[in-house]
């Protein structure tokens, strides 16, 4: 037994001479009340407010990191999600949340670089990102509204992407100059793992009820083709690519997002492929050494590639009852989601320190209504947010904060709170969600 612990040790030295592993994580859980109300269908569409222990964003991770000499290093990061409120692979909703609960469900990707541009393949984050330019998300606090409006979850307009799988990736470092570190640029090969199908006489509207409406995480852009007599064809493909231009000088900051999913027909139960795009660009002026407000403006747009759906009535991506807009009433359907639209909105955000620790948090946003194919304004599909918050470090590592967050969404719009498969249920069109926590987060 002893020779066997010398040898593991003998072999853990020898290993960490050649490259140096760390270990690291989150745990944030909060206490809170939820509540969806005001659904345009009616009350039974209404989510009742109740009180919860949730978690929001725990994980662990682990990076590896190899000096190859001349400059250039070799490593790995690995990032898997976790659910400290109840030890299971579901979040706060029960759902299942994708991105906890399996190594590298968070972030995952080999890599290799220099000083100036590193080369990273896997599971990684993209568009939603926003660094010190909103820190009023699970990083600082439980959440926050302006993310769900980037989000690829929930709502009339769906971001692009977030999280994407089989990413190729380039990361700026000193390339273009210290001032655009972080920039990066990418390309996700989405949808050459399918393995969906249906019988050549399955009809496309039980196709519908088994295809994922918002899907969200490891799916993101992928794609399945139906042909004319109702079977999926087994060699759909897509992609996702991108960029992210940052600048950061003294006390200002600012970002340009980009990002596209193609062919990604996962996201309809329509007999077609869809298109999404969404951009954003944000700054932000630093008042403080650790206090900043910025502003942000973005645009999320979806085209089909069939005309005839391109051009119907845009119904909501996610929901229960899908509103038909056209018509003006809620109907309970698996009917196709369709209708190219285009949405816009900004946001505000304010850190500001107050002295001794403490942290005072707000922000705004407003998603403007959306336009269909033909340029109109669709009436009615628009929502705002807002949050305000404290967070008090009581070190380095452990913090305590609490907020309030609230999303008033139109008649005919639905964005909820839906990361980690936090919200517990689909909110309806015209409910609007409610949040206030108290909460504790401690990085190791």
């Amino acid at each position: 037994m002893k020779k066997s612990l010398i040898a593991l040790a003998a072999l853990a030295a020898t290993s960490s001479a050649m490259a140096q592993v760390s270990l690291y994580g989150r745990a944030n859980v909060f206490v809170d009340n939820y509540s969806a109300t005001g659904a345009t269908a009616g009350t039974a569409f209404d989510i009742a407010g109740r009180n919860r222990v949730v978690d929001t964003g725990s994980r662990f991770g682990f990076r590896v990191n190899e000096d190859l000499g001349g400059g250039t290093r070799a490593f790995v990061t690995c990032e898997t999600g976790i659910n400290v409120d109840n030890g299971a692979a579901g979040g706060g909703s029960g759902a299942p949340n994708s991105s906890a609960n399996t190594f590298c469900s968070r972030e995952g990707h080999i890599g290799w670089g220099n000083k100036n541009l590193e080369l990273r393949l896997g599971r990684q984050n993209v568009f939603w990102t926003h660094g010190d330019l909103n820190q009023t998300g699970a990083n600082f606090l439980g959440g926050d509204v302006a993310g769900a409006f980037y989000a690829a979850s929930s709502g009339m307009s769906l971001g692009a992407a977030s999280r994407v799988d089989n990413t190729i990736l380039l990361q700026l470092n000193q390339g273009l100059g210290a001032n655009f570190a972080g920039s990066q640029v990418y390309y996700a090969t989405t949808g050459e793992n399918k393995g969906i199908g249906f019988t050549t006489n399955t009809p496309a509207a039980t196709q519908g009820a088994n295809q994922a409406i918002g899907t969200t995480g490891p799916n993101l852009g992928n794609a399945t083709a139906t042909n004319a007599n109702g079977s999926v064809a087994q060699n759909a493909t897509a992609n996702t690519m991108g960029f992210k231009l940052n600048f950061n000088q003294g006390p200002i900051g600012a970002m340009a997002d980009w990002a596209k999913v193609s062919d990604s027909a996962n996201l309809t139960t329509a007999a077609t492929n869809v298109d999404r795009t969404s951009w954003k660009i944000a700054g932000g002026y630093r008042h403080q050494k650790a206090g900043m407000i910025s502003a942000t403006y973005f645009t999320h747009e979806t085209a089909f590639s069939n005309p005839t759906t391109n051009a119907a009535a845009p119904v909501l991506f996610s929901g229960l009852s899908t509103l038909n807009l056209a018509a003006g009433s809620s109907v309970a359907t698996s009917s196709a989601v369709a209708g190219s639209r285009k949405q816009s909105g900004w946001a505000l955000n304010l850190v500001h320190d107050l002295g001794g620790g403490l942290f005072g948090y707000a922000q705004y946003a407003k998603m403007n209504d959306a336009t269909n194919s033909a340029g109109a304004s669709v009436a009615q599909t628009g929502a705002s947010g807002m949050l305000v918050g404290v967070r008090k470090n009581l070190s380095t590592r452990t913090g305590v904060y609490a907020a309030y967050m609230k999303i008033d969404n139109n008649a005919n719009n639905a964005v909820n709170f839906t990361g980690g498969a936090y919200a517990p249920g689909v909110s309806q069109a015209g409910a609007d969600p409610k949040v206030m926590h108290v909460g504790m987060m401690h990085n190791f």
